[in-house]
């Protein structure tokens, strides 16, 4: 038996299903991770589309069956970010977050169980991240950063930053995904997996884990901090949940034209 729902949703990623139809990745601030079928898409008079391209924040009227398809009838766009999709950076950057986010949904290999997430918490920190990325396309690091900090929050991974995990010393001199945070001078050595923090990424940390993202972003750190602390977020991420994201790689490239990046 079918029932017609209607809420919003970002579109994470879209694919073909055949010639007229497509299948849409969806995230939603009531439903989590939805899968629906847009049929007729690919036809000139639908009504679809245009909006329903990825990064795109829409309202749709959705036919629940009684399968885990649904079928989008109707959509009125939100934000479409076109903008997005004519910088390179932000296209990688952009492609990152949309598979980050299509992961961190899906509950199966989640740190924490996926019914107890509240879905309207990533559903606000992607939106505030897209956005973000048109006004500062050459910050995406700095986006990251702030973004990994809020998603460990939720899954309940946060690294400690304060002081010292094991002994409460407040001065810290490296991080240990083992203890769950920063370690001083003399714990450094008690954890075979820490490694030394420079206090510049430190205090990035520090700052973006409790600022709001436009506030963090007007902060000026060193491209090294900046580096540093990104790379840790993503390895302490890694490190409690067995994660793997193909759009990672296009971060390495910085070569590659737009056109290019459509072959």
């Amino acid at each position: 038996m079918s029932e017609t729902v209607f809420g919003s949703a970002i579109v994470l990623h879209r694919r073909r299903l055949d010639d007229n139809s497509d299948v849409l990745l969806l995230l939603s601030p009531k439903w989590g991770r939805v899968n629906a079928v847009c049929s007729g898409l690919q036809k000139s008079g639908s009504a679809l589309r245009g909006k329903v391209e990825p990064f795109t924040e829409f309202e749709g009227l959705f036919v629940k069956g009684s399968g885990s398809m649904w079928r989008l009838t109707q959509a009125k766009a939100l934000r479409m970010r076109l903008e997005l999709c004519s910088d390179y950076n932000c296209i990688c950057w952009g492609s990152y977050l949309l598979e980050l986010f299509s992961r961190a949904v899906e509950g199966e290999d989640l740190p924490s169980p996926a019914s107890g997430l509240d879905y309207r918490l990533f559903y606000r920190i992607l939106n505030e991240a897209l956005d973000a990325l048109i006004c500062f396309p050459q910050k995406g690091v700095a986006v990251s950063v702030w973004v990994l900090l809020k998603v460990l929050k939720i899954l309940g991974i946060e690294p400690a930053l304060t002081g010292c995990c094991r002994c409460e010393e407040k001065t810290a001199a490296g991080f240990s995904h083992e203890a769950g945070g920063t370690v001083c001078r003399s714990c450094f050595g008690s954890y075979e997996d820490s490694y030394p923090l420079t206090l510049p990424a430190l205090e990035l940390l520090r700052y973006f884990s409790v600022s709001p993202l436009k506030k963090a972003l007007a902060s000026k750190h060193t491209a090294a901090a900046y580096a540093a602390a990104e790379r840790l977020l993503w390895r302490h991420l890694s490190e409690y949940w067995n994660l793997h994201l193909k759009s990672r790689a296009l971060l390495k490239i910085g070569e590659r034209s737009i056109a290019s990046f459509g072959n």
